[in-house]
């Protein structure tokens, strides 16, 4: 009897190595949050696993948001301002990932000052493999598509939904809409069109969001809340979180667990993961995938069970 116990314990611990061995490590991802003490932008970088978010560096430029990575690898942002106060806003910078400084590309050519204070036109910003870059405003509804070396800039959409976060996968485009209206949206670049997809199916209000996808093709999104209701004193989260691209849902989230002054006392403005994915196919619906954590746990007590019935051979 024992011995045939044995033989199921072997065959689940098989089973067991065959599913954890492949366990993938989640992503990390990188996002920008005020440091108060210096009055500029800081890169964090977060694991997608524990929510742990990590000081790269100061980025040198105000209200940085829009992050995405290029097809070249490069990671890129639109700063509100410089942090010397110059005349100069809304502008696209070059980000360094071990450092965190900033480079100026080009100001975004007739959006300066559009919105209100220092710009805050609240930017999303995706590239597409073709190397195209896209832009969207929160506050305007418009969608454009970015010439990365002049800053100029052309309608796609106009009065559209207030997309706060854009990803894209082939040369597909997907936004993330805010406030009152959160939701997951589909971009058709060639009819300059948008489809809703569905609701992130939250309770919560997100004031702010990014987005991205990580290169295994899972969806992911950062999201910024304004929690308790309107009226109240305001208290800023993050977490990140797994959306469904068939229906717009969240699937997972996890809190952001900040440092210094930690991102869950500041605003967390966009989501940068990897250069845009360039494989044919409909993305893969986010099913939250089983860490390493609990793959190990799961061998472990396996090899426990088959230890101690052989012992007792």
């Amino acid at each position: 009897m024992r011995a045939a116990m044995c033989r199921i314990l072997y065959g689940c611990l098989l089973s067991a190595l065959t599913i954890a061995l492949p366990l993938r490590a989640e992503p990390v991802a990188f996002t920008t949050g005020l440091d108060t003490s210096s009055g500029v932008d800081t890169l964090y970088r977060v694991d997608l696993a524990t929510g742990q978010a990590t000081r790269v560096g100061p980025i040198g430029y105000v209200d940085v948001e829009g992050l995405a990575f290029h097809p070249d690898g490069g990671l890129y942002g639109v700063a509100d301002g410089s942090a010397d106060g110059g005349a100069l806003t809304d502008l696209l910078i070059r980000i360094s990932t071990t450092t965190g400084s900033g480079t100026l590309v080009a100001p975004l050519a007739g959006l300066a000052n559009q919105g209100t204070g220092l710009g805050q036109l609240d930017y999303g910003l995706a590239t597409t493999c073709d190397g195209r870059m896209w832009l969207a405003s929160d506050t305007l509804g418009t969608i454009w598509q970015l010439e990365r070396d002049s800053g100029a800039v052309t309608p796609l959409v106009t009065g559209g939904p207030r997309l706060s976060g854009l990803a894209s996968r082939n040369n597909e485009l997907y936004g993330i809409a805010i406030e009152n209206d959160e939701g997951l949206y589909r971009i058709d670049l060639a009819n300059k069109t948008t489809q809703r997809i569905g609701s992130l199916g939250l309770s919560d209000k997100v004031y702010d969001a990014g987005l991205d996808f990580s290169s295994d093709g899972r969806l992911w999104a950062s999201l910024d809340y304004l929690t308790p209701p309107d009226g109240a004193t305001l208290v800023l989260r993050n977490d990140t979180a797994l959306i469904d691209t068939t229906t717009g849902l969240v699937t997972a989230r996890l809190a952001v667990r900040g440092v210094g002054e930690g991102l869950n006392t500041v605003q967390m403005e966009g989501m940068a993961i990897s250069p845009p994915i360039c494989v044919q196919g409909t993305p893969p619906t986010a099913v939250p995938a089983l860490s390493w954590q609990s793959g190990l746990l799961m061998v472990l007590g396996l090899l426990a069970a088959v230890a101690w019935l052989s012992s007792r051979r």
